[in-house]
């Protein structure tokens, strides 16, 4: 009866070693997994899947603050994550044509664009002006993204700022002495700031098919479960 105890006891042993042994034998995790609770204001998940890839996004209800994706490894109890698939976030910038006349004036013409060159209609567009009763002085752009400012000609630059809801704010100078058709195209809000050519090694402490802790780099211990 002892020795059939004691058969029971070891295999009893040796499944509990195996069990615990697979959950730090997988080599791919799968799915997304967040630190954070549901229903919260801010978000951040790694989402993984079975070719070894992953994506990483975290921010607020605005979009992101930061966002990577590339290739992950689990090897040795850590979890090596390799940002070598992020592409480089591009950002509002402007092109612009001048040219002088006599005149005692100047006019700047704008016309506004997205990133893949569809028109933005109704920019607003607006310099400081410590004359004006509002305290700047500007316009808004028609439905085709097309507006016009007139200024007189003076030796200072100014600085105009071009805001549209859904869009980045977007700032640049101009000569006031030059007459100018400027071409301004507006990045999307809430891209958030990319990781990129980054390579984060966490040592895991715990992996299971719905969860997994890690230990950070100042020691902190992380929990993340899956959500999807």
């Amino acid at each position: 009866m002892q020795k059939e105890q004691n058969v029971i006891n070891l295999a009893i042993i040796l499944l509990f070693l195996v069990l615990s042994n697979f959950s730090f034998s997988q080599n791919k995790l799968n799915g997304q997994f967040s630190s954070l609770a549901r229903h919260q204001e801010y978000y951040n998940s790694y989402s993984f899947n079975e070719n070894g890839e992953f994506y990483f996004h975290v921010g607020a209800s605005l979009g992101d603050d930061y966002f990577g994706e590339g290739e992950y490894k689990l090897i040795d109890n850590q979890l090596i994550l390799n940002y070598n698939k992020t592409k480089p976030l591009k950002i509002g910038h402007h092109v612009s044509e001048i040219w002088e006349n006599k005149a005692d004036s100047i006019a700047v013409r704008f016309t506004f664009f997205d990133f893949d060159n569809n028109p933005i209609p109704y920019v607003n567009f607006f310099y400081k002006d410590s004359l004006s009763k509002k305290g700047y002085q500007g316009g808004v752009a028609n439905k085709e993204g097309q507006g016009l400012l007139k200024l007189k000609k003076d030796k200072k630059d100014i600085m105009l700022t071009v805001s549209n809801i859904g869009f980045r704010q977007y700032t640049f100078h101009i000569n006031r002495n030059y007459n100018y058709d400027v071409s301004v195209f507006l990045e999307t809000q809430g891209n958030g700031i990319p990781i990129k050519n980054q390579i984060d090694t966490l040592r895991i402490m715990e992996i299971k098919e719905n969860s997994f802790k890690v230990i950070e780099k100042d020691g902190k211990i992380t929990s993340w479960s899956k959500i999807d």
